[in-house]
């Protein structure tokens, strides 16, 4: 059913009031947008991507959000001399009493009613034909889906293909992951402390004597990542760093994604390196999605790590600290429906992988790279729709 107008009510940010009206099929030619004075910021952000699809939006503030009938009349007389399907009412993300207001008033004057299910891609109707699922066909960029959580992309994201000749190398590295977990974690940690020129601090004779960490330094050597001078590592250039600083296993990754989405048309845009500011922080700051796309209009980030974090029995670091930061990057730019994915070179501790797991965070550890395609296959898969009667 499409209706000219979708009302909207507007609490946290959720994509979920803007995906029918994007939708080809459900697009409708004017939005109303009712909130508190309070929540206007996350209204303004719903705004700016509706207005460029020509859809005309009229933001309004509810008068007393706390109460039902205050809403249940703001919101009728915004019906009033409309046609019976002429405004449909979208209840995703509506809170509280403004939601029981606004469906009161829709429901008794017999106009439609629908949200967007919270893990399908597909709205289910309220009224009329309750129950009835219909899927969304309409797919948002990540550019648009970042700035309706509040965020802007900043710089171009990286091209996510691998350079061909590094894939062998990449190979390697993940073949030998129960021997070269070690080295790889102290050639992190240099590659990570340079000095102004890209030099690393002086390799004291145990590093040097390393048989498995002089040899991973060769790989990385033969494909001009870096090179040596003397007791020092220097790098030809920050891209080449930033590869050996872990770049390699993000390559490796997008990669693999890039090649599903090939098979799977539910995947829709991917990104890697995606810098991403706020814009209502004070200052620009800017953050970094090592890999972000998005898989039925809902956000994946995969975060990519290299380091060791067994050197400490605190549980609370520094592994934690990954867990937490990939929960607040979730809370920012996709909340309860977003999903992250941790990719970790590295052991992790038992007491992180339980932090994960209560936190609703995938994890792929060592060995378990191996078979990252088959498991970004079943990561991206929503659930099946239910059967119509």
């Amino acid at each position: 059913m499409r209706c000219r107008s979708h009302l909207c009510l507007v609490h946290d940010v959720s994509i979920d009031a803007a995906l029918p009206a994007l939708d080809p099929l459900l697009r409708p030619s004017d939005m109303y947008l009712l909130v508190s004075p309070d929540r206007e910021p996350q209204a303004r952000w719903l705004e700016s991507i509706l207005r460029p699809e020509g859809i005309t939006v009229h933001l309004k503030f509810l008068r007393d959000p706390w109460s039902v009938s205050a809403v249940r009349n703001q919101v009728l007389s915004i019906l009033m001399g409309r046609g019976p399907h002429d405004v449909a009412l979208n209840l995703s993300g509506a809170f509280g009493p403004a939601a029981i207001g606004a469906y009161e008033a829709f429901r008794g004057a017999e106009r439609p009613i629908f949200y967007v299910h919270p893990e399908r891609n597909c709205l289910v109707w309220l009224h009329p034909e309750e129950g009835r699922l219909s899927p969304l066909t309409g797919q948002m960029s990540l550019t648009d889906f970042l700035r309706a959580h509040g965020a802007a992309i900043g710089e171009n994201p990286a091209d996510t293909s691998m350079p061909r000749g590094l894939r062998a190398l990449t190979r390697e590295l993940i073949g030998g992951v129960e021997r070269l977990a070690k080295p790889m974690a102290s050639l992190n940690w240099f590659a990570y402390h340079v000095d102004g020129d890209r030099c690393t601090l002086p390799l004291d004779s145990g590093y040097l004597k390393w048989g498995e960490l002089q040899n991973l330094i060769d790989r990385f050597a033969e494909f001009n990542l870096v090179e040596r001078q003397g007791d020092r590592l220097c790098f030809p250039d920050e891209g080449a760093r930033r590869y050996v600083n872990g770049g390699w296993l993000e390559d490796h990754v997008s990669t693999h994604l890039e090649q599903l989405r090939t098979e799977d048309s539910s995947i829709q845009e991917v990104a890697r390196g995606l810098e991403y500011v706020r814009l209502n922080d004070a200052a620009a700051i800017k953050n970094e999605l090592d890999v972000a796309f998005l898989a039925g209009n809902r956000l994946h980030i995969i975060e990519c790590k290299t380091k060791r974090f067994q050197c400490t029995l605190n549980p609370d670091a520094p592994g934690a600290d990954a867990l937490y930061k990939l929960d607040g990057v979730r809370q920012q730019l996709g909340g309860r429906q977003a999903r992250v994915l941790l990719v970790s070179y590295q052991p992790l501790l038992d007491s992180h992988r339980q932090r994960a797991a209560d936190m609703g965070i995938r994890l792929c550890v060592g060995r378990e790279i191996h078979y990252i395609t088959e498991l970004l296959r079943e990561w991206v898969q929503p659930e099946a729709l239910a059967p119509q009667e």
